[in-house]
C-alpha cells in the first residue's frame, strides 16, 4: 500500500523533528537531566502521539496516557506493540529501533508538562491550565517541504522522453528543493494520484497525471 509506507516515511520525518525538540530544551536549559528530558519526550511520543489521534486533550487524560504508558514499561510489556500500532495505523514497531532508548519510568506530573511545554510539544488551550493543544514543532517545514519536492519531481517526469520514467531510475535521482528523502515523495505522489504507473518487464513507468 502506497499510502500506507507514505506515511511511515513522513512519520519517521515528523518524530526526528519531536526529538529534535527534546535536545533543543536541554541546550536552552543547562540545569535538566538530558536523560529526564529524552524520557520524557520519548514517552511522550510512544504513549500519547501513539494513541491519539485527538488535536488536544484535557490535562487529566494527557498524565494518564503518560502514566499508562509508564506503567507498560514498568510491567515489561512492550508498547506500542507491534499489532497495535498497525492496526492504528502508526509506525511499525520495527522502524522505531530508537525510540524506547530511555527507561526512566517514574515522574512527577508537573515536570512532564513544563518539559513538554519548553519543548513546544504541548500549548495552553485557554486560560485555565486543564487542556493543551498538541503540537508538533516546524512540522509545517516538513509539508512545504514536500510540496516543493512534488514539484520538483514533475518537473523532472516532464522533461523526460515523452514524459515517462521508469520508477527506479527516478529514485536515483537527488533532488535541489528539499532534503525529504525521495521515496517518500514518489509514495506520496503515487498515494493522491498525482503519479501514474504501468507495470513494464523491466519495472514500474511513471507519468505526471495531468487533470
Amino acid at each position: 500500500n502506497h499510502h500506507s509506507e507514505s506515511f511511515f516515511i513522513l512519520f519517521d520525518e515528523l518524530i526526528r523533528i519531536v526529538q529534535a525538540s527534546a535536545e533543543q530544551v536541554l541546550s536552552q536549559n543547562s540545569s535538566l537531566d538530558p536523560e529526564r528530558v529524552r524520557s520524557v519526550i520519548d514517552v511522550y511520543i510512544c504513549g500519547v502521539l501513539f494513541c491519539t489521534a485527538d488535536l488536544s486533550l484535557q490535562k487529566e487524560t494527557l498524565l494518564n496516557l503518560m502514566k499508562a504508558e509508564r506503567d507498560k514499561r514498568r510491567s515489561g510489556v512492550d508498547s506500542p506493540n507491534k499489532t497495535e500500532m498497525v492496526n492504528e495505523g502508526v509506525r511499525d514497531e520495527a522502524t522505531l529501533p530508537t525510540l524506547r532508548t530511555h527507561s526512566l519510568l517514574h515522574s512527577k506530573a508537573d515536570d512532564d508538562i513544563t518539559i513538554l511545554m519548553a519543548a513546544q510539544l504541548i500549548l495552553n488551550k485557554g486560560s485555565q491550565g486543564d487542556a493543551f493543544w498538541l503540537t508538533v514543532p516546524r512540522a509545517w517545514q516538513v509539508f512545504h517541504a514536500l510540496s516543493r519536492g512534488m514539484d520538483e519531481v514533475k518537473d523532472i517526469i516532464r522533461k523526460a522522453p515523452q514524459r515517462l520514467m521508469m520508477k527506479q531510475t527516478l529514485l536515483s535521482k537527488k533532488l535541489k528543493a528539499t532534503n525529504l528523502p525521495l521515496e517518500l515523495i514518489v509514495y506520496e505522489m503515487l498515494g493522491l494520484s498525482l503519479l501514474e504507473r504501468s507495470s513494464t518487464p523491466t519495472g514500474e513507468l511513471l507519468r505526471v497525471h495531468e487533470a
